[in-house]
């Protein structure tokens, strides 16, 4: 396992450091002026980067941030970064499916993905929620009637 601690010097970019990110499996960059990772995405994804510590920075924009991630560090397992927001762990949850650790903490994720529920007006106007023939059962029906 190669370590590259990069934390508290200042950087703004990760642009210069490119080089030195070859072999890397944990990069730590906590404590930076870091608004987003790279200036210019790389142009071959740092595949060998698994942990990656971002605390402490200034990132401008959390989901770009974990896009920028997925697209240029695809197999990072365990993310350290700064939320203030519930909407950004959904969101990081959501797109990055590898994740395995968040902030220390083990990702737990449904095994099965959560079926949206989906309603339309019949004929007569009612509202009726739209089941799959197999999971309504003879002589079952769901209807929800409006005010």
């Amino acid at each position: 396992m190669k370590k590259l601690d990069l934390s508290s010097q200042g950087l703004t970019s990760l642009d210069a450091h490119l080089t030195k990110l070859k072999g890397i499996t944990t990069l730590l960059l906590c404590k930076n002026k870091l608004r987003r990772l790279f200036d210019k995405a790389p142009e071959k994804p740092i595949e060998t980067v698994k942990a990656l510590d971002l605390r402490d920075n200034v990132l401008d924009d959390v989901p770009y941030t974990v896009l920028e991630i997925q697209g240029s560090m695809p197999n990072v397992l365990d993310l350290k970064l700064n939320l203030y927001d519930e909407d950004h762990v959904d969101f990081i949850m959501k797109n990055m499916p590898q994740l395995q650790f968040l902030n220390g903490l083990a990702v737990e994720r449904d095994d099965e993905e959560e079926e949206e529920e989906e309603f339309y007006k019949d004929d007569e106007g009612v509202i009726v929620l739209a089941e799959s023939p197999e999971k309504v059962g003879k002589g079952e029906e769901y209807e929800f009637q409006g005010p």
